[in-house]
């Protein structure tokens, strides 16, 4: 297995200003919600949907908004790792060893999924898991954003 390829001091990202405020506005309404088991658990969902899928890293600028700003929330990033390495109960898990969960968060609502992620967090929910291979995830997730939090360590 190759090991994923590391950008160089030459690579400049792309800075498109609409996909930015996208991604800090739902990086927000995030944050409002990162302590909620109910927001928690959907997060975890949408991200076995992608790494499950087997679909190529194509995402529309909401879906991939949503991506990014989720792994900005530095407990739910954390909690991605260890879904990928060890499943959701796992992940789960931990989130309650360490008291990420405040009960009054969870009547606060759920997670605005959006449509471009829903049909990949639907075919999760309803149990289908194709495979992908480790290498293939890693590409699917080295587009992720290592900007930090306003609010965590990043």
């Amino acid at each position: 297995m190759e090991s994923p390829l590391l950008l160089g001091p030459e690579d400049e990202p792309v800075r498109d200003p609409e996909f930015m405020r996208t991604e800090d506005a739902t990086l927000g309404e995030l944050l409002r919600l990162w302590r909620s088991r109910k927001a928690f658990e959907e997060m975890l969902d949408v991200w076995s949907g992608v790494l499950d899928s087997g679909r190529p890293a194509e995402f529309d600028c909401e879906a991939a908004a949503f991506l990014r700003a989720s792994l900005r929330v530095s407990a739910w990033r954390d909690a991605v790792v260890v879904l990928a390495a060890a499943g959701k109960t796992v992940a789960c898990g931990g989130a309650e060893a360490f008291g990420f969960f405040d009960q009054d968060d969870d009547e606060q609502g759920s997670l605005v999924v959006p449509p471009g992620l829903c049909p990949l967090h639907q075919q999760r929910a309803s149990g289908l898991r194709p495979r992908m291979s480790a290498s293939c995830a890693m590409e699917t997730c080295s587009w992720a954003s290592t900007r930090r939090t306003p609010t965590g360590d990043g």
